[in-house]
């Protein structure tokens, strides 16, 4: 019921180019590459070469054409595999230290948890699972991310066109506690109003953070933000700047970023 499988795996087999694809540091193997494997969607699979040599673990797909997503080494007891990975992500994160109170703590296959994205807005926490074997997971994910991180809630952002491709449901649903429908975060010094049910993303790009910040130290004069969003570097920009110009094709974005703008006294941005 919680999405997990037994330590008896099916076992995939991939081609040669499969296997230097993986050596190579790719964690996909596409279908085009994989000789055969028997397993249902979502199964976590045993990955060998055509001589049988172990490769490591992997989530399979049914449908995408990346049918093997690598999870490399690790134990087979799922709950074990899941715990340990996400417990270093968080780990990495609070040593990172950002400076705010929105950013992601899980990022997928760079912390060898495939198509899962975890973001972290204030005292919230936004989870995408963006296939077969993340989304068969969910439910053990979430129960594992409220133990370790006890967020006031946590909100499934599932509405990626991506999962079609995996043949997965587009949903938007609150899975632990309570989730307001905007939360007021931090970058640096500057202050944002998010919507993490119609935002984009989970509600902002959280992968621009960094350099949200850099750019409010660097602009001087007059600064244009072009695809300017709810103003990540505008705002950031307008502290140093006689002036910021912010431009972007959504009307929602530019009300959001005249908002954001006004709640953190800054009168120098123009939005259009």
């Amino acid at each position: 019921s919680d999405g997990l499988q037994s330590c008896v795996l099916p076992v995939a087999i991939i081609s040669v180019r499969g296997v230097e694809r993986w050596r190579a540091g790719h964690p996909w193997i596409y279908r085009s590459d994989v000789g055969s494997v028997e397993a249902d969607p979502g199964d976590l699979v045993e990955v060998k070469s055509e001589r049988g040599r172990p490769l490591g673990l992997a989530f399979f797909s049914s449908t995408s054409q990346i049918t093997l997503r690598m999870l490399g080494e690790g134990p087979r007891d799922e709950r074990a595999l899941l715990s340990g990975r996400l417990q270093a992500a968080l780990a990495y994160r609070e040593h990172l230290a950002p400076d705010g109170t929105a950013y992601r703590l899980v990022s997928a296959e760079a912390d060898g948890l495939p198509a899962l994205i975890v973001d972290r807005y204030a005292d919230w926490l936004v989870v995408q699972t963006l296939c077969q074997g993340s989304d068969r997971r969910l439910d053990v994910i979430v129960e594992l991310l409220a133990e370790a991180v006890q967020p006031k809630g946590i909100l499934v952002r599932n509405d990626a066109k991506v999962r079609r491709l995996e043949d997965l449901a587009e949903l938007v649903e609150v899975r632990m506690g309570d989730v307001p429908d905007v939360i007021e975060i931090r970058e640096g010094t500057i202050t944002h109003q998010v919507d993490v049910r119609h935002g984009q993303k989970t509600g902002l790009f959280l992968d621009q953070r960094e350099n949200h910040l850099v750019a409010g130290q660097y602009a001087r004069g007059r600064a244009l933000d072009a695809f300017s969003y709810t103003g990540g570097f505008a705002l950031q920009m307008a502290r140093q700047c006689e002036s910021v110009l912010a431009l972007d094709g959504s009307e929602l974005a530019v009300a959001a970023l005249v908002n954001n703008a006004r709640r953190n006294g800054l009168t120098n941005v123009e939005a259009r």
